[in-house]
Parts: structure tokens; C-alpha cells; sequence
């Protein structure tokens, strides 16, 4: 089912000024999953029309195999990368900035690290390597806007925000992202096709799933508010048994 895109407005509008910054910008998005942390980004880019690479963190897999996918987006991007192989972070970097060195400087170019706590393991570096290509690159590229997200606020607050390594300082912004409040879910409700339904029964809604768009994106307009909750809690294969 598609739908439109709600809500964010503030997120949205502190993106579009460092959009607008002349300088690069390096912003930490932290929240808890699936509350739509990528899906505003990628939203922005596309309502900007701003070129962008995506890569994401894989849930419990080796170094090698974070690399691996992190070159797949390289090579997805510009086929000419297709062959290339790292054997570590500081390989793996040194391949995006050639990447990036064949882009267009004149317009603004999005880096966006989804779910960074995956993707750095045990011992892997890659925070050392992230921050000497921000602190040697991409602090020297004002068309770069790198973005790195996270569901593990505890990890983001720690490892990134208040890093006291080679990322110490180096935050333009920290961008906390919550669940959306009543009003949004309102909205987001109306979106779904669900504009029958009563402000008791949005509430009841709120109350039973929050305001978590994973969730509420579930919810089947056909059935009454009662049915809808019923089906995403405790029918036999519930969303949310």
C-alpha cells in the first residue's frame, strides 16, 4: 500500500538548512526502530532531488561481510567499482572517495550510514576510519552532507555523539528522532484511508500501538478500530504478539 509521506516537518526543516549551509555537515540520527528514521531521509533526498548513497548495517555479521555490502552499494552506484575488493575499513573508505571524486561538487551529494551500531563490530575500526575520511575528505568537500543513523541510542550517544576520539567535535548536528505524537498519528491514520474513523478510536489506537508508523502502516482501514487493534495484538500471526 502506498503512502503518502507524514509528519517530520521539524526534522525536515533542520535537513533543508544544512542543505542549504555552504559547508559540508556531518549529522547523527538516532531512534528507536521503525519509527521511520530512514524513510524521512530518503524522503528528503527525494523531495530536494539530492543524489545520495545509501549503505546499511548488517544485524550480526562479520566485518568482512559489513565491507562486502558496503562496496555492493559502491559498485551499484558506478559499475566501474564492480571488481574492487578491501580487505579493511581504511580500503573500503579510500574506494568511496574515489567514488565520490567522479561526482559533480557543485551540488550537494548525501552519505548516508543506516543503522551504524551493526556495522561496527568488534575491533573493526571503523569508526577511526569514518572519522579521518570526514576529518581529511569530506570536511574539505562542501557539497557533502554525511549522515549516520542509529536504533541503539545508547551506542550513537556514546560511540558518536560524545565521542571522545577521532569524532570529537566533528557534529554539525544530533537529530533525535520520536515516535509521532497524537496529531501525526491522526494524520498518518487519514493517509492510510482510515479518515472514518472517530478521534476515541485514533486514540485508542495511540494508546494500543503508539506512535510508531511501522505499526500504524498496519492497521486495515476495513476494519473497525477494535478489529484493527485485535488483528495487530493478539490474532495467531499478530504483527505484534
Amino acid at each position: 500500500m502506498t503512502t503518502h509521506f507524514i509528519g517530520r516537518e521539524s526534522e525536515l526543516e533542520i535537513l533543508e538548512k544544512q542543505m542549504l549551509n555552504p559547508d559540508p555537515s556531518f549529522i547523527a540520527l538516532y531512534g528507536r526502530h521503525r519509527i521511520g528514521k530512514t524513510e524521512t531521509i530518503l524522503h528528503f533526498c527525494q523531495l530536494h532531488s539530492i543524489k545520495y548513497i545509501e549503505f546499511t548495517g548488517k544485524f550480526e555479521q562479520t566485518r568482512k561481510a559489513q565491507i562486502k555490502s558496503f562496496l555492493v552499494q559502491i559498485a551499484r552506484a558506478n559499475p566501474k567499482f564492480k571488481k574492487r575488493k578491501a580487505d579493511d575499513w581504511l580500503d573500503a573508505f579510500g574506494i568511496l572517495r574515489e567514488y565520490l571524486d567522479e561526482l559533480n561538487n557543485d551540488k550537494k551529494f548525501v552519505i548516508f550510514i543506516d543503522e551504524l551500531p551493526w556495522m561496527d563490530t568488534q575491533r573493526s575500526g571503523l569508526l577511526s576510519e569514518m572519522g579521518d575520511f570526514w576529518n581529511t575528505y569530506c570536511s574539505r568537500r562542501p557539497n557533502i552532507m554525511l549522515i549516520v543513523c542509529g536504533s541503539a541510542a545508547s551506542y550513537m550517544l556514546k560511540k558518536v555523539i560524545r565521542n571522545k576520539g577521532p569524532l570529537h567535535g566533528r557534529l554539525i548536528r544530533k537529530l533525535p528522532m520520536e515516535q509521532f505524537d497524537l496529531y501525526d498519528t491522526k494524520r498518518f491514520l487519514n493517509s492510510q484511508g482510515c479518515d472514518h474513523y472517530s478521534h476515541k478510536a485514533i486514540i485508542n489506537i495511540y494508546m494500543a500501538l503508539g506512535g510508531i508508523a511501522k505499526y500504524l502502516k498496519a492497521v486495515d482501514k476495513s476494519m473497525t478500530p477494535q478489529q484493527a487493534i485485535h488483528d495487530i495484538c493478539f490474532s495467531k500471526h499478530a504483527l505484534l504478539k
